[in-house]
């Protein structure tokens, strides 16, 4: 059984049968005028059956004409087709996946950037812009030119980060001070690297920076602390000591040091306390 294929639904497939339909009018009307030039105009029963042999004829040229025309332009088609499916699926997963990035950047929790070796913002995300006192990323990078006198509390702070960039590629935990576009200042945690094009030049640099305010803060708490502690044991003449009973290991301050006339060449361990 001849099945026509989907090719014929093909605007190509459509104009090559319009074409063939097209040529073999052609032919017939130009017979029919040679004949009628010639003066040899056949009677009608004549063209019934001229037009009956040309219809099988065509009839049994189709599967010719099917096999070595239609059907490699089906494949052709179909080829066509399935490229252009998989080049717009892989823009659509090229899409999504730059929403997902995107996504992923305007939500982070860390102030994200990329800049200009020479300091001026190209791309920021919100957590960034609030973190320095911005409404928004667009005005972060609108207003702000020249991150190292406008960014950093201390200047110097961006000439180490250039430098360990241009050493190492890299840049991780570097603390320094920010400076607010209303003028507070808080301490940052930064991270970067330097991103480079195919023949080896510096086109940016980019990273994140985390809000470590607090965390100093209570480091200097703590140091603060640990200091009145040795001030007021040293006024009062205190001394304290831990002695790890597991490992045999003490450590002691100090002015227990002082009591007992012992100096860091000690032997502190379990023995060295009881002698």
């Amino acid at each position: 059984r001849f099945r026509f294929p989907r090719a014929f639904h093909d605007s190509s497939t459509r104009r090559l049968l319009s074409a063939l339909v097209s040529t073999l009018v052609i032919i017939a009307v130009a017979e029919a005028l040679i004949m009628v030039v010639m003066g040899r105009l056949p009677p009608m029963s004549s063209w019934a059956e001229a037009l009956l042999d040309s219809a099988l004829l065509s009839m049994l040229a189709l599967p010719f004409v099917y096999l070595f025309v239609l059907r490699p332009l089906e494949r052709h088609a179909s080829d066509r087709q399935e490229a252009e499916r998989a080049l717009r699926k892989k823009d659509d997963d090229i899409t999504q996946a730059v929403q997902k990035y995107r996504d992923i950047v305007e939500n982070a929790v860390e102030g994200i950037y990329q800049t200009t070796p020479d300091g001026d913002f190209i791309t920021a995300n919100a957590a960034l812009a609030h973190m320095l006192g911005y409404e928004s990323p667009a005005q972060l990078i609108s207003e702000h030119a020249g991150i190292a006198a406008r960014v950093y509390a201390d200047p110097t702070s961006r000439e180490t980060f250039v430098q360990r960039l241009a050493r190492d590629g890299a840049v991780l935990g570097l603390e320094f001070e920010v400076q607010c576009r209303d003028g507070t200042r808080r301490w940052v945690s930064e991270n970067a690297r330097v991103v480079r094009n195919a023949a080896g030049a510096v086109e940016y640099y980019e990273g994140t920076m985390m809000d470590i305010t607090e965390r100093k803060y209570a480091q200097e708490a703590l140091r603060e602390s640990e200091r009145l502690l040795k001030e007021s044991q040293s006024i009062a003449g205190v001394g304290n000591y831990v002695l790890d009973i597991a490992s045999g290991a003490w450590t002691s301050s100090p002015v227990l040091d002082d009591i007992f006339g012992i100096g860091p060449q000690f032997d502190r361990s379990v023995a060295g306390w009881v002698s």
